[in-house]
């Protein structure tokens, strides 16, 4: 009954929810998977300097999850589970190197875009949505098997730069790595430079030539409702960006991320081996903290920028009255807090996610504070289209939260899988984390937003 209510304030934005005959009146989705993202953007106010004003533009026109986390602090679990709406519990794809076509699970399931294909929705891809790279030594973005499973081709109508590949090649300085001198950290991909010269002619970045893709897909009549998948790379390592993103951001005005000395005093050793202790130990040694810190800040204001052109392509075109923007990252990004760089960790750095959805008539500047999983966006959908849910997810419905109302909505949780045997719990004041080995960790967000002390130290 809670659920039909809300329903019934849905309709009442004006935002049409159909039947499955009724599917050519049914709303589009313009459905945006930004990579490696955390919580360092302005509407989240998670670093002071981050300049992100078309995405908290997006914000100020939607509803805005400011406890939003993902349920793997990983590329391909995440992926797979937000697309697929189970977790990595039950998928069993824990780590980028699992593919999820392996899966028993997952064999006979539909993930949202086929769900919608087969509703009748014509479905297109721009970059990365589900795993891949852009670089040459991760095979998975360049096999020619149109059955290879992580770009799921099957799902899609039109995907751009094709079926079986996410991603355009993308431009790299002539000598690279460029700032890391190791093998280890240019497996790693830890690197950054300025691009200049490298620009020049018809070489374009590969998330520029995504958005163009998005906006031709955007400019063109239509007799079906259309699901776009647009992924943005960046801020996903190495960080090579036209020069003037650099330049925005000038190398001594940086202000590094806060951080306390020994932070990982009181982390059990389940915590102590996800942390890339080595690799925060050379950047000090090579004075490059700093610099990496500009490297991704600079990353994540040309996202934004590409994000500002696919949002008002969107507003020039025929469809912006019909379409439902969703917006999410897969998962956060540590720049040294507890030691740490990229994710791959279960706390909230590297979990903590921007999450918007924004209906054309629907509310403005909504702030929800429930903690969220990117696991109830699947369902969400299913709801409001009005489809049938499939009986294999396990995430929760925001549809309740996507009001005005102003009292607290469900209390709710958000649980996030690093590897078999190790999960963090999220709620509204706590994390909790345990490990495979059975030690844990305990924050109160009430007074320890950075997670500086562990209730639950080892003795």
């Amino acid at each position: 009954m809670r659920l039909l209510a809300f329903l019934i304030s849905f309709l009442s934005w004006g935002l049409p929810v159909f039947g499955a005959e009724e599917s050519g009146s049914r709303p589009n989705i313009l459905w945006i998977m930004v990579d490696d993202l955390n919580d360092w953007v302005g509407c989240l106010g998670g670093h002071p300097q981050a300049r992100t004003p078309h995405l908290d533009g997006l914000a100020q026109e939607g509803v805005l999850f400011r406890h939003a986390y993902c349920s793997a602090p990983g590329c391909n679990p995440s992926r797979t589970s937000l697309m697929f709406g189970v977790s990595p519990a039950s998928s069993g794809v824990f780590s980028n190197g699992d593919h999820w076509r392996a899966s028993e699970f997952l064999r006979d399931k539909d993930s949202l875009p086929v769900l919608l294909r087969k509703a009748g929705y014509e479905t297109l891809r721009g970059g990365k949505v589900f795993h891949a790279h852009t670089f040459q030594f991760h095979d998975h973005s360049l096999l020619d098997d149109p059955t290879y499973g992580y770009p799921q081709p099957e799902a899609w109508v039109r995907a751009f730069p094709s079926w079986i590949r996410q991603m355009p090649a993308e431009i790299r300085p002539p000598r690279w790595p460029v700032e890391t001198t190791t093998e280890k950290f240019y497996r790693g991909q830890l690197d950054w430079a300025p691009l200049g010269a490298e620009l020049q002619g018809k070489a374009k970045m590969a998330d520029t030539q995504v958005v163009e893709w998005a906006l031709r897909e955007l400019g063109k009549e239509r007799q079906k409702p259309f699901f776009m998948a647009v992924g943005l790379y960046r801020p996903h390592t190495p960080w090579y960006l036209p020069e003037e993103y650099f330049k925005a951001f000038p190398l001594e005005d940086v202000q590094l991320p806060k951080v306390v000395r020994n932070d990982l005093d009181d982390v059990p050793q389940g915590g102590r081996r996800l942390a890339r202790r080595d690799w925060h130990q050379w950047l000090l040694k090579e004075r490059k903290w700093k610099a990496a810190v500009r490297a991704y800040l600079a990353s994540v204001a040309y996202m934004d920028d590409q994000l500002g052109i696919l949002l008002g392509g969107l507003a020039k075109s025929p469809h912006s009255d019909q379409t439902i923007v969703v917006l999410m990252s897969d998962h956060g990004y540590h720049l040294g807090e507890k030691e740490h760089w990229e994710k791959f960790t279960l706390w909230e750095d590297a979990t903590h996610v921007p999450l918007i959805i924004r209906s054309p008539q629907g509310p403005k500047g909504v702030k929800r504070d429930e903690p969220v999983s990117l696991l109830d966006l699947y369902p969400t959908v299913t709801d409001m289209l009005a489809l049938q849910a499939p009986e294999h997810l396990e995430g929760r419905s925001l549809l309740p939260l996507l009001s005005t109302e102003t009292e607290e909505g469900p209390e709710r949780q958000a649980v996030t899988y690093q590897g078999a045997g190790n999960r963090a719990v999220r709620t509204r004041h706590f994390r909790h984390i345990e490990y495979r080995d059975g030690s844990r960790e305990l924050y109160d967000h009430r007074t320890d937003p950075h997670e500086w002390n562990n209730l639950l130290p080892e003795k």
